[in-house]
């Protein structure tokens, strides 16, 4: 489900010698491409182990700093340091261990910490921040153009396949408010694929959507919708449910009706048989993939299989262009497009948080995970004596 709509575009892959390889891809995406040369879906696998009928989750293979000694599902995996990894000497843990903690209590991940089950984390709520800094915990939260939260919409089926309904639903939203109820005021509002600090931010897009009630009630009226009534996934987190139900009272202020729902399976019962036209993901990605992720066809992000020409050449002159001086003006483009035709609910880019105990960890160092988000690096890390 993780995997980038780009893999598609592969349409050979030659093995030159047993250390080279070639991938042909079917269109000029080589920049774009480029970087899952750092993600899963390039992963070389040996050929001995796939062959030799072991299961890779079970025993996996590896050449990286650290061996799996044990996994339990759903509650850890035990790593060990591998003395055979070409930079051992650099490595000072001697181990990590990974714990799950369950998502859909924030207390559970506070609780976690102060127990000392665990050293360092990431948290989804602000609210989590105070009595962990009480604690003693170091708490680094940073703005991020690669966490989102936002509506996805089913544009290829009624009602959301209607321009001005979905333009109706975006100024019918009160993001300010949002960013106070759920974050405190720390955040700020996504009107365009980059937050504001970024170079890639089109500054003709501030308050593009704009709450107005009156403007809402306007378009919904043009559209013969005035009536509006549908079903909004809400999702599991408490992040979720919190924006769905302020989601819900703002609306109903321009004669919008959400019947709130919330699903067992993501994946299957929202994207796949698309229970509910709409709902709101917490949505992490960097780059292009916060733009093919969604809205092009061939990604599992993107609900109904909505097909946009114009949206995938804008795509396409972006992946053209990047690392060079006209990236800035393709994407102004292509986010001029995308919310011009509100091609989602945009609402809020959500801050990245995380904490760890300084009184056991040291030389902490944050890194961008596949998706962007800054992640604590157990390859720089190591435990005071």
């Amino acid at each position: 489900a993780s995997v980038r709509v780009e893999l598609n575009e592969v349409e050979s892959i030659t093995v030159d010698s047993p250390t080279k390889l070639t991938i042909a891809l079917k269109s000029e995406i080589a920049g774009q491409f480029y970087s899952l040369l750092a993600h899963g879906e390039t992963f070389v696998v040996s050929p001995t182990a796939a062959q030799s009928g072991t299961s890779l989750d079970d025993e996996p293979i590896g050449a990286g700093p650290f061996l799996l000694e044990s996994y339990t599902p759903e509650r850890e995996a035990v790593f060990v340091k591998n003395p055979d990894y070409f930079q051992a000497k650099k490595i000072k843990l001697a181990g990590v261990t990974l714990v799950q903690v369950t998502t859909t209590d924030p207390q559970a991940t506070v609780n976690a910490l102060l127990d000392h089950v665990v050293d360092a984390s990431f948290i989804r709520s602000i609210d989590e921040v105070s009595p962990l800094e009480s604690a003693g915990f170091e708490v680094v939260s940073e703005a991020s153009d690669s966490s989102q939260l936002y509506g996805a919409l089913c544009k290829s089926k009624p009602p959301f396949d209607v321009l001005e309904v979905r333009q109706a639903l975006n100024f019918a939203t009160d993001r300010d408010e949002l960013n106070e109820l759920l974050y405190q005021g720390t955040s700020e509002p996504v009107w365009a694929s980059w937050t504001q600090g970024s170079e890639f931010f089109n500054p003709k897009l501030k308050n593009i959507h704009k709450y107005n009630v009156k403007k809402a009630k306007k378009l919904l009226k043009q559209a013969g919708a005035e009536d509006l009534t549908f079903d909004f996934y809400t999702g599991p987190l408490p992040e979720q449910q919190r924006a769905a139900e302020v989601l819900k009272e703002q609306w109903a202020k321009a004669g919008i009706t959400a019947n709130l729902v919330n699903l067992a399976d993501v994946l299957q019962e929202f994207y796949v048989e698309v229970k509910a036209p709409a709902g709101i993901i917490p949505f992490g990605r960097a780059g292009l993939d916060k733009v093919t992720r969604s809205l092009q066809a061939g990604s599992v992000g993107n609900i109904c299989a909505y097909e946009d020409p114009e949206l995938n050449a804008l795509v396409d002159e972006v992946r053209s262009v990047l690392g060079t001086d006209a990236e800035q003006k393709a994407w102004f483009a292509l986010d001029e497009y995308i919310q011009t035709n509100a091609l989602s609910l945009f609402l809020m880019w959500t801050p990245q948080i995380n904490v760890y105990d300084p009184e056991r960890v040291a030389n902490v160092v944050f890194r961008p995970d596949v998706f962007g988000a800054p992640r604590f690096d157990v390859f720089k890390a190591y435990i005071k004596k």
